[in-house]
C-alpha cells in the first residue's frame, strides 16, 4: 500500500491556530526528520511558540502499538494532530524517508482545520502494491 492520507475526527483540547501560530508551525515543520518521527515521547521540533512534540503511542486492538500521536502544540492547547503509522518507519532508502516527512508534514499542517490526520502504508510501494522502481536507465 502506498502512503496514505485519511481525516479522523474532532482534535481534543485544540483551538483554531491565529496567524502567528501558523506561520510558527509553518518554521516548526521544517526542522521535523525522519528519526523524530518514530521515537519515544517528546519534543521533536520548536519555533516561535509552537512545538511539535510525540505524545506517545498509537494503539490498536489489544493495545498493541501501531503508531505515534504527533502533536503541534502553543502551551497546553493543540493545534493540530496526526497519527503516524510504524509501517512508515521501516524504510532506510533517504527518498522513501523524505517522501514520508513530507506526508506527515503536509497532514499536520492539514489539521489545523480541527480534524486530526491519519498517516499510513509502506513507503516504497506503487498503487498496485508492487514495489515502487524507476524503469532501467533512469536516474
Amino acid at each position: 500500500m502506498p502512503i496514505v492520507t485519511a481525516a479522523g475526527g474532532t482534535i481534543r483540547n485544540s483551538t483554531e491556530p491565529n496567524r502567528r501560530m501558523r506561520d510558527d508551525l509553518n518554521d516548526a515543520v521544517t526542522l521535523v526528520g525522519f528519526t523524530g518521527l518514530f521515537r519515544g515521547a517528546g519534543t521533536i521540533a520548536e519555533y516561535g511558540k509552537v512545538r511539535i512534540d510525540v505524545q506517545g503511542q498509537w494503539s490498536g486492538p489489544g493495545g498493541r502499538r501501531i503508531g505515534a500521536n504527533i502533536q503541534a502544540q502553543v502551551g497546553g492547547a493543540t493545534i493540530a494532530a496526526v497519527r503516524v503509522a510504524d509501517t512508515l518507519g521501516t524504510t532506510r532508502d533517504p527518498d522513501e524517508q523524505a517522501e514520508v516527512v513530507r506526508q506527515v508534514v503536509a497532514a499536520l499542517v492539514a489539521s489545523t482545520d480541527g480534524t486530526w490526520r491519519e498517516v499510513t502504508g509502506t513507503p516504497g510501494l506503487a498503487v498496485d502494491g508492487t514495489a515502487d522502481q524507476q524503469p532501467a536507465g533512469l536516474v
